[in-house]
């Protein structure tokens, strides 16, 4: 069976593996948008700039070549426009390269080979322009006009339009990119809000049923603790718990305990009720000790009564004893009466004696007695 550890650990490892699913899924929708953003910024909008650049470049090197053919009477301004044409060269050259460098990133090949048809028609472009500029030089402006009308001017348009398509291919890709990028987000967001409530009804549900399966036994155990605890519990009873879990093993030591405990209550009322039987016998004992002690009382009396009347006789013989020692000295007349009342008090004396010898017999036979009541 599952322990309670264990089950812990499937919910808590559950919960860790739906958290770590969302936390990579966003991990991979972020690395997806930054990589579109990347690409946006880092090859979409500066060739969208070089185009426009390699453009206005592309415009100015004409512009000061009808400038320098419009001066041609005025050589000093004439030499100025053909050096910020040469300007404007420089910018187109340093755009073309600047275009060949993002080229290798672009993910459009009719870019590409537009790319590589404006690269042919510039230098065919440049090579009009350096024939217009060297019959300008030579003072043949006719020549000169010819040339930018027609070598050098339909080139322009040429590398115009190609800009003007590649331009509009790029920033179809932008839109084509912020429509991903905004699709991507919503999906992150979604996956985030899906991962965090599967999250929730999983934990939930994962939380409900480990407290269910630890709370049902505890509550099992609880409730015969507490019939035992009110002094109602039926000690016959066990807690049925079969799991082989912690909550198992609680339960198996709970019903050890209450065995145990049934044998401990069944022993201490066999006790008691042997405890009963002698207390009993303990009372029949002192009933039979109380009629012996009565007994001896009624013997101590009639020691007593003995007693007195052997006082009242030994009074009397002393009294007796005194009057013949008065009729002793009275005369020997009466010494035949003083023989009589001699013979008397010897048979006296021997009454005495008599008494004397019960009395001894009866002190016997209550010293007898007391010292069987003692051992009893």
């Amino acid at each position: 069976m599952v322990t309670i550890r264990t089950r812990l650990w499937l919910g808590f490892s559950t919960l860790l593996a739906l958290a770590a699913a969302v936390a990579g899924t966003g991990l991979v929708m972020g690395q997806r948008q930054a990589a579109v953003i990347s690409k946006v910024v880092s090859v979409r909008y500066p060739t969208a700039l070089a185009a426009r650049t390699f453009e206005s470049a592309l415009n100015e090197s004409l512009a000061t070549l009808r400038g320098a053919m419009l001066f041609r009477d005025t050589p000093a301004a004439a030499d100025k426009q053909l050096a910020l044409r040469d300007a404007a060269w420089g910018s187109l050259h340093e755009t073309h390269t600047q275009l060949e460098q993002l080229a290798s990133h672009w993910t459009n090949a009719t870019n590409r080979k537009r790319l590589s048809e404006i690269s042919s028609i510039l230098s065919e472009f440049e090579n009009a322009q350096t024939q217009v500029v060297a019959a300008h030089r030579a003072g043949d402006s006719d020549k000169a006009l010819e040339e930018l009308r027609t070598q050098a001017a339909p080139r322009a348009i040429l590398i115009r339009g190609l800009l003007e398509e590649m331009l509009a291919s790029q920033l179809e890709l932008v839109r084509a990119d912020s429509t991903e990028l905004a699709a991507m987000q919503s999906t992150a967001r979604t996956v985030q809000v899906s991962g965090a409530v599967a999250a929730i009804l999983i934990g939930s549900l994962a939380a409900w049923a480990i407290a269910r399966s630890i709370l049902i036994p505890l509550h099992k155990i609880n409730a015969r603790l507490r019939d035992i605890a009110t002094g109602e519990g039926d000690l016959t009873q066990r807690v049925d718990v079969a799991s082989g879990d912690e909550l198992g093993d609680l339960a198996g030591s709970f019903n050890q305990f209450v065995s145990k405990l049934r044998d401990i209550i069944s022993r201490t009322a066999q006790v008691t009720q042997s405890v009963a039987a002698a207390s009993t016998q303990v009372a029949a004992s002192s009933d039979e000790l109380a009629a012996t002690t009565h007994s001896q009382e009624e013997a101590a009396a009639q020691v007593a009564s003995a007693v007195t009347e052997l006082s009242s006789s030994v009074g009397e013989v002393a009294a007796r004893s005194e009057s013949v020692a008065d009729g002793a000295r009275v005369g020997a007349q009466r010494a035949s009466q003083g023989g009589e009342m001699v013979g008397q008090l010897i048979s006296q004396l021997h009454e005495i004696n008599a008494a004397v010898d019960i009395a001894n017999r009866t002190i016997s036979d209550l010293g007898s007695k007391g010292e069987q009541i003692g051992e009893i």
